[in-house]
Order: C-alpha cells, then sequence, then structure tokens
C-alpha cells in the first residue's frame, strides 16, 4: 500500500486510542456522579461524539482509497456498525453476560465446531485475531497491508464483512485470482493453519481467556500423556496382546463358502468329536440353537452368555456368544462362526480378538468368501497355520422378477417377509393375519428363547408365514423357500440407509433349505436391480480387521474415556481398522463424573444394554450408584415385577432386557450369587411365556391412522387415512375460500 495509507492507519490508531480515552473518561465521570444516562450537553459527550465522528470519516477515507468504495452498500451504515460493534466490545465473550474468564471446557466445545476444513465460529475467529483489543484496528489492518497472510485475512474478511454486510465475492477477488480458486486452493491450508494446538496458544493470547486456555492446554497435556502412555503400552504386533495363545501352535480350518452351504455343519460335527471345545456365534439365539443341537446329538454341552448360563453335567462343550469367550481357558477345539464380522464398525473387534487370543489346538473359522483375505491375514500374523476348505451352496438361489407389489398376494407356507425394524414387523404381521394368514416372527427386541420357539411354531406348521428382521440372516435354519424384502433400507442406529450387498447376499442366503426344496427365491418389492445385482455380484474383498480398545491398558494412567479416545487417535496397525467405541466413551464420561474407579467404570460400561432406552438407562444407572456406595444388598429391588394380563408387549420386552442387565450384573460383581441368579432366570422365563402366550394369540397391532386410529396397509404412504386427509383438506379449502 501507499505511504499516504499507511499515513491514513496511523492517525487512524491514534484516533481510536482518543476515543477509547475520552469514552472511559465519560464513563468514570458518570459513575462518581451515580446518575443515569450520559448527558448528550456534557462536555464529555461533546468531545466523544466530535472524535467518533472525525473517526467515522478517517475509515471511510481510508477504505474508499483501498478500493472497497466500489462495493455496492452504504459505507456509513456499514461503518457506523463496525465502529458501535467495536467499542462495545473489548474482547469477545464466550458466555454471554458473565464477566469472569471462560473455563477449558467452554474452549474445547468451540474447539469441537472445527469442521474437516477448518472452519472457525465468528467468536473464535474474533478472540483469535482481535486478541482482547478493538477490533477496527485489526482489520483496518488486515484490509491495508500488503504483507499479511492472505488465508487468514480473507477468513475475517469473509466472516466480519459478510455480517456488516460488504460484497465479500468482490473483496476476495480483489486478493485472489476468484472465488472458487479460493474456496478450493485455499480451504486445506485454512484447514491446516487453525489446528487445535494453534488455536489454544491464540486463545491464550486474548487476556479474557487466558485462564481458560491454559487450564485446557494443561488437560490437553494430559491427554497427550495418556496417549504416549498408550503407545508406550503397546506391544509391537496386535497378536502380542494375547500371550497365552502365541505360546501355542494353532491350526486354523477356513470354512469359506455362502450361506446354505454347510459351513456350519461340518464346523459342527468336528466339534461333536473333540475332547473339549467351544462354540462361539455372533448371537444368542444362534448360541441356544447349536447348544439344543449338541445336546440333542448326544454331546453334552452347556450354554454360556452374557445374560444367561446353563451347565450340563459332564458336558465338555460350551456353546456361548463371541464376547464371552475366556482368554484363559484352554480347549482342544474351538468353532468361530459368521467371521464375516470381523469388519463391523462396534462388534467386529470380538471376531478379531477370537481369532488372535483363543487357546485352542484346532480352530474351525466359517466365514463367508469376502472375509478370506482378512481373516487369512490375521491368521499369517499370529504365525499360526491354516488350510481351506471351500463350500458351495448346496440348493441353487434365483431371483424372482414377479413379485407383487401387494405383498400379501405373495403370503404362503415357505414364505419370509423381511423388514427392518420391529414396528414394521408387527404392522407386516398384522395385516397378514387380518387376511388369515398365521404368522411367527422374528426380531432383535425379543427375547431369544421366543424367538427359538416362534421358529419352532413355524418348523412344526403352527404357523404359515415368518415376518422377520435381518435377525434370520445369521445361521438360523429355517424351512423357506422365499425371501421377499419389503424394505431395503434399515436404521444403522445413526441413520437410515440402504442395505448393503453383503447384508442382502446374507439374509437372501436363507432361502432354500437343503433337503427340503429343490431351489432358493429370492425377491423384492423395491429397488428390484439393487438386490438382484447384490444376490449375485461378488463381494469385494474385507482388507481390514476391526481391533476394539484391549482390556490390558486400562492399567495406563488415564481415565477410561481418555485412554479409548487416545486409543482411536493411534494409527492402527496394517490390516487393521479401530473399532467404534463412541458410545462407550460417552457412558464412561458420564460415569467418571460421578466416580474415579477406573475399573468399576469399564465393568460399567461393558455390560451390554440399549442405552437409548430410557428405562435401562435409568437402571443401569442406579446400579452403578448403588456399587459406587457399597449399597450392594438392594439389587434384587430393581427386578421386575412378574407380567400381568394387561401387560402389553413392548413393556415386556423391555422387562426382559432389564432382566438380562440384572443378570449381568449379579453375575459380575456379586460372589455368591446362585439363588439370585436363578430367581431372575424365573422371572425370565416368565416375561417369555408371556410374550409366547401374546404372540399365540396372533393378534399383533397394524399401522394405524394418526387421527382416528384406523388400521392402515403397510404398503400405505401416508400416516394418515383417505377419510382424514380429505377431511381435512375440506376444512383447509374453506378456510382459504372465506
Amino acid at each position: 500500500m501507499s505511504e499516504i495509507v499507511q499515513e491514513q492507519i496511523k492517525e487512524i490508531e491514534k484516533l481510536l486510542k482518543d476515543y477509547l480515552r475520552i469514552k472511559n473518561e465519560a464513563k468514570n465521570a458518570r459513575r462518581a456522579e451515580i446518575e443515569g444516562p450520559e448527558d448528550d450537553s456534557s462536555p464529555e459527550a461533546k468531545e466523544k461524539k466530535r472524535c467518533r465522528a472525525q473517526l467515522k470519516r478517517a475509515c471511510a477515507q481510508l477504505l474508499t482509497d483501498c478500493g472497497l468504495a466500489e462495493a455496492p452498500v452504504r459505507y456509513s451504515g456499514v461503518l457506523d456498525e463496525i465502529v458501535r460493534e467495536t467499542f462495545r466490545e473489548y474482547f469477545v465473550r464466550f458466555t454471554p453476560g458473565k464477566t469472569g474468564t471462560v473455563k477449558a471446557s467452554g474452549i474445547r466445545s468451540y474447539m469441537e465446531r472445527i469442521t474437516e476444513k477448518g472452519v472457525l465460529s465468528d467468536r473464535m475467529i474474533r478472540a483469535i485475531l482481535f486478541n482482547g483489543n478493538p477490533a477496527d484496528n485489526y482489520l483496518l489492518h488486515l484490509i491495508a497491508r500488503e504483507d499479511q497472510d492472505i488465508d487468514r485475512s480473507l477468513r475475517l474478511l469473509r466472516r466480519v464483512h459478510d455480517k456488516a454486510g460488504l460484497n465479500t465475492k468482490a473483496l476476495i477477488k480483489e486478493h485472489t485470482a476468484g472465488y472458487q480458486d479460493f474456496m478450493e486452493d485455499h480451504a486445506f491450508q485454512i484447514g491446516r493453519s487453525f489446528t487445535e494446538k494453534t488455536i489454544a496458544n491464540l486463545l491464550a493470547k486474548n487476556p479474557q481467556l487466558k485462564r481458560g486456555a491454559e487450564q485446557y492446554q494443561r488437560e490437553e497435556r494430559s491427554r497427550n500423556k495418556v496417549k504416549s502412555g498408550l503407545l508406550d503400552a503397546m506391544p509391537e504386533t496386535y497378536p502380542d496382546l494375547f500371550p497365552l495363545a502365541r505360546q501355542k501352535k494353532r491350526h486354523f480350518i477356513l470354512h469359506i463358502g455362502p450361506t446354505n452351504s454347510g459351513k456350519s455343519y461340518d464346523a459342527l460335527n468336528a466339534l461333536k468329536e473333540a475332547e473339549s471345545g467351544i462354540y462361539l456365534a455372533p448371537l444368542r439365539l444362534l448360541a441356544y440353537e447349536k447348544f439344543e443341537e449338541l445336546n440333542e446329538a448326544g454331546c453334552p454341552c452347556s450354554l454360556k452368555t452374557g445374560e444367561e448360563e446353563i451347565g450340563i453335567p459332564f458336558s465338555w462343550v460350551q456353546s456361548s456368544t463371541i464376547e464371552v469367550l475366556n482368554f484363559e481357558t484352554e480347549y482342544d477345539l474351538a468353532v468361530i462362526d459368521e467371521a464375516q464380522m470381523i469388519t463391523d464398525s462396534q462388534r467386529g473387534s470380538a471376531w478379531t480378538f477370537a481369532l488372535l487370543g483363543v487357546r485352542a489346538d484346532l480352530v474351525h473359522v466359517c466365514l463367508a468368501p469376502e472375509a478370506e483375505t482378512v481373516v487369512k491375514n490375521v491368521i499369517a500374523a499370529c504365525g499360526d497355520t491354516y488350510e481351506v476348505v471351500r463350500h458351495e451352496r448346496l440348493v441353487p438361489l434365483a431371483f424372482d422378477d414377479r413379485i407383487s407389489s401387494d405383498f400379501t398376494k405373495e403370503a404362503r407356507r415357505g414364505t419370509a417377509f423381511i423388514v427392518f425394524s420391529r414396528k414394521d414387523v408387527h404392522a407386516v404381521a398384522g395385516e397378514l393375519q387380518r387376511k388369515g394368514f398365521r404368522c411367527s416372527v422374528i426380531y432383535g427386541a425379543l427375547p431369544y428363547d421366543v424367538r427359538r420357539n416362534e421358529v419352532k411354531r413355524y418348523v412344526n406348521g403352527e404357523t404359515d408365514i415368518v415376518v422377520a428382521t435381518d435377525a434370520i440372516g445369521m445361521g438360523l435354519n429355517l424351512p423357506i423357500e422365499r425371501v421377499i424384502f419389503l424394505t431395503t433400507e434399515k436404521f444403522d442406529g445413526t441413520q437410515q440407509r440402504p442395505l448393503t450387498p453383503t447384508e442382502i447376499k446374507q439374509i437372501a442366503g436363507r432361502a432354500g433349505r437343503y433337503g427340503m426344496f429343490p431351489k432358493g427365491y429370492a425377491g423384492s418389492i423395491e429397488e428390484r436391480k439393487m438386490v438382484r445385482r447384490a444376490i449375485f455380484s461378488d463381494i469385494p474383498q474385507i482388507r481390514e480387521a476391526r481391533i476394539g480398545f484391549p482390556y490390558s491398558l486400562t492399567g495406563i494412567e488415564g481415565t477410561i474415556s481418555q485412554l479409548m479416545s487416545k486409543w482411536g487417535e493411534i494409527e492402527p496397525k496394517s490390516g487393521f481398522e479401530h473399532a467404534d467405541l463412541s458410545v462407550e466413551i460417552a457412558l464412561a464420561e458420564e460415569l467418571e463424573r460421578e466416580t474415579s474407579d477406573k475399573d468399576l467404570v469399564y465393568k460399567f460400561v461393558m455390560i451390554p444394554f440399549d442405552e437409548k432406552n430410557e428405562v435401562l438407562k435409568e437402571l443401569w444407572l442406579d446400579l452403578f450408584r448403588d456399587e459406587k456406595s457399597s449399597r450392594t444388598g438392594r439389587y434384587m429391588d430393581y427386578l421386575p415385577i412378574a407380567p400381568s394380563e394387561d401387560t402389553p408387549l413392548d413393556a415386556l420386552e423391555v422387562r426382559f432386557k432389564a432382566c438380562d442387565m440384572l443378570y449381568h450384573y449379579i453375575e459380575t460383581f456379586t460372589a455368591a450369587h446362585t439363588e439370585d441368579l436363578r430367581t431372575v432366570l424365573i422371572r425370565k422365563n416368565e416375561i417369555s411365556a408371556r410374550i409366547m402366550e401374546l404372540l399365540s394369540r396372533q393378534r399383533l397391532s397394524m399401522k394405524k391412522c394418526r387421527i382416528c386410529g384406523k388400521e392402515l396397509p403397510f404398503r400405505h404412504k401416508f400416516g394418515v387415512c383417505e377419510e382424514c386427509f380429505a377431511r381435512a383438506n375440506g376444512k383447509y379449502d374453506r378456510r382459504r375460500k372465506r
């Protein structure tokens, strides 16, 4: 810029100082006299007004000389707003109405607002760039100086000038090759410039934020210390997390094939011949199914899940859910089923840990073809050997293009209708029941013995149709000829999303039971091309196994939430990807506000339950607070009451889950618990029996009009019936005519 402009800036800085001095003198005089509003006729007020007008004229001249006068706005109004805002605020307050310093938690909340491209909030930019001084002083420097950081000045111009009404695009084009170039070329640079550490350092320069920023920096140093501790404690390879398994020379047999290809059948036959063994299932229902199957075949087998244990005298085999695997127990043979789940963002680490740590001489692994590479890589990382047994589908699968959009016309014996929520299962089954069909329903919220009973009712011919969620996709052996998708989207806990090809293939593969049907059929009412393509396409190989937070690292200094958070920040080793621990971290943070007992926090965080259910969340917190306060004798007070004739189905399902949580708590925290566990199991059986009775009545709720309550077809697109819609429209038309 020219020397004239530089001189103008110096003059404006002098005027700013004079104005602030005069304003403070007037303010102090008013306070001394304990008077009300400022007297416009006083000498102080007149001098302040004169200085303000002089400052505005100088600012206007500078903006004109800088070429901003061409922007299509009235700069007098803009300058008035800038000056008014500038001298009303000497610094940025994160907590309006409070004059104290900002806490570290307040600064951290603003850190979290930074997007991937480094976009900061207005207040944070002003707090960083103004450093507690008058904003115009910095603004004019940024406009006038040539040796400035162009990225920072343009960010400030975009934020402050947009608020004031200036033509930001015109300003940016003067400083860069164009607006689009700026957005594309500088966005990444800006994101890199405003790192979290940089922001904390810049905020610390603001006098009003200094204490909070320093506290934040101390906390960050503590978090970094946790991360360093994790890095120091981490073994060189993930297999070294399981030293007992590394002492064995294990051999793996990989059963690779699609659904209905006999993988689990062959592995289970090997388990029957073992001297000791364990079957590891993805679902309690599947563990229970194999538990019954092994005992019926004359192989004594016990059952152990996180919510129930059934001991069989003289048993040498155990059927379990994969999460309860004991890495210290030694087995002759182990079976790991549905190993393609190794890529699941939340549960996949259970399969990874099982492959890394199960203590068995021989391990049979059942998996879909897309998981072959990743499972082999995990075994190779352990230094163990493997062989591959390939399985072909026993019954061919075809796609049926002739499925009617009215699914009730497709209802016949041997058909399974697939939806993806409890509400939709009830709506579809309810509609079929009104048409005279008997239905078995299978979904995740049902107790697994109820689901097992629903399967038996269908197998025994007591029902005609199966209406289910993807709960049938994991190994359940159902005599189904056709699988028909009524919806092709599901809610995954975060968002409503389309089904993945793997999910479609897994569910559709349930069609066609070997020995009962010569062929299986799959179809869909919607997105037929997508479903067909998924069924017959080759799924790409999974490349990365999920790895969760290892319990062995809980002894490192730091809270459980800090350890899990920093674990997620550590770069995973090649071939692995960190599991999603967001739920566990949030639960740990909630408990850590009440206790510093790491072991207690970890044990409660590991209790499986639906944290979005208010009843279960409250029970979880009550048990935690009792345990924390040593009020440990009260837990049976939380046993759900016995079901009555008028207890609705949804309440029964929640009560059963509450029993599950109570069982898990008693087994984890109580030494002498046999009688209490038996009492909980009795109550669970009572609830299950009541649910089975309700389902046997075959009167599930259909979709209903939210106005009049009339039953609606499942495929009805709206939440109201046609009559209510017409009445509402008529009222609207009459109001409009009047």
